[in-house]
């Protein structure tokens, strides 16, 4: 199972730093080396907004032959974030606007063919049209 690495504050941002100085690579291809994009890797996962996956975690220490084992707060489920806003958010209510509040006869015909089957073809306008001029 792959897990999310949290590390303590600021040595994340510290194991990516000193694996690109000891690589001596620029941003773009130490984001090449391990396989993602340079921004994700110096906006996001440098800057702590995002978790290390166990993966790059072990690619990380690898490559820079350091053990930051002791500095690992918690192993968390890959999706632990949407699991866990999942829980906590709140269903949304879906308004419904209302066009108009008087009944027409025309209009719940419409709904009706349209709903029947989901589209309007020619002879069904007309013949929509034809009951409309009746009247």
């Amino acid at each position: 199972m792959e897990y999310k690495i949290k590390l303590k504050r600021g040595f994340q941002r510290k194991l990516i730093e000193k694996t690109k100085q000891i690589k001596n690579l620029n941003w773009n291809k130490f984001g090449d080396l391990l396989g993602i994009s340079s921004n994700y890797l110096k906006s996001d996962l440098r800057y702590e907004k995002v978790l290390l996956s166990e993966a790059l975690y072990k690619k990380l220490c690898g490559l820079s032959r350091l053990d930051y084992n002791h500095y690992i707060i918690k192993k968390l489920d890959k999706n632990w974030g949407r699991s866990k806003g999942g829980k906590i958010s709140k269903p949304q209510e879906k308004k419904v606007k209302i066009l108009s509040k008087k009944y027409s006869v025309e209009l719940a015909e419409l709904i009706g063919i349209i709903l029947g089957d989901g589209n309007i073809s020619e002879k069904k306008r007309v013949l929509l049209y034809k009951n409309l001029w009746r009247q």
